[in-house]
């Protein structure tokens, strides 16, 4: 069902999804120096817990960032989800490139599994905030990615050339759980005839629960289509 946060309005087009990726970062109240002092713990914490995934330890890959503290990290692709996880001493990202082609309900699975073995292996450490953002390049329906894009942009800048194309880009502070967000509209460069919307939002990691993440993100990602007068075609499962 369709809550009133994200509820379309009454010309609101469909979106045809082509490609969508996302990526979740979970940042740390502080530096996760289990990563230094006890690599084997947040190792075995992992092992633990990634097995449902077919994640072991020949999987695990340590990247030293050419030198730099802040950029090494712990590292494993999950290839039956197309999903990359980082650990670093900031956080924890999760990046999926192809967010379309998988069970969400399996990479939710995934992301609790990483963020939990991630706090098992440091005892005391938390998160304060979450950003998720979602790529999502699509057709929308009858119209022409410049005519849908008229929706929000005005006068173009003279004297550069003839206009290939435009877009707008919208920032906004707290609202709900988030503590920001943006959404963005320009035309794809993956795809003909389609537009490409960008969608980031942070959440208080006090406010939002880390099992309510992938809910909260997935509610805020239609939240944020409405707003451009977008929706997700009904399909089966969703009526």
């Amino acid at each position: 069902m369709m809550t009133a946060a994200h509820q379309p309005s009454l010309d609101s087009i469909e979106f045809h999804l082509r490609r969508v990726a996302f990526e979740c970062q979970a940042r740390s109240r502080a530096p996760l120096w289990a990563l230094v002092q006890d690599m084997p713990a947040v190792c075995a914490c992992l092992l633990d817990r990634l097995g449902p995934f077919d994640v072991g330890l020949n999987d695990l890959r340590l990247d030293n960032g050419d030198g730099n503290l802040g950029r090494s990290n712990l590292g494993f692709w999950a290839f039956d989800l197309g999903v990359r996880c980082e650990i670093r001493l900031a956080g924890v990202d999760v990046h999926c490139h192809e967010l379309d082609q998988v069970d969400v309900r399996q990479l939710d699975r995934l992301t609790q599994a990483v963020l939990g073995a991630v706090l098992e292996g440091q005892p005391g450490a938390s998160f304060f905030e979450y950003e998720v953002t979602f790529r999502m390049h699509g057709a929308p329906d009858t119209l022409s990615p410049a005519t849908f894009l008229q929706r929000f942009t005005g006068s173009e800048p003279e004297g550069l050339g003839p206009v290939t194309a435009s877009g707008a880009s919208f920032h906004f502070g707290p609202g709900g759980r988030r503590v920001s967000c943006a959404v963005s509209a320009d035309v794809s460069g993956l795809f003909t005839d389609s537009i490409h919307v960008g969608s980031r939002a942070v959440f208080d990691a006090e406010r939002v629960p880390r099992e309510e993440l992938m809910m909260e993100a997935g509610d805020y990602m239609k939240a944020s289509l409405a707003a451009l007068g977008l929706i997700l075609p009904t399909t089966k499962e969703s009526t």
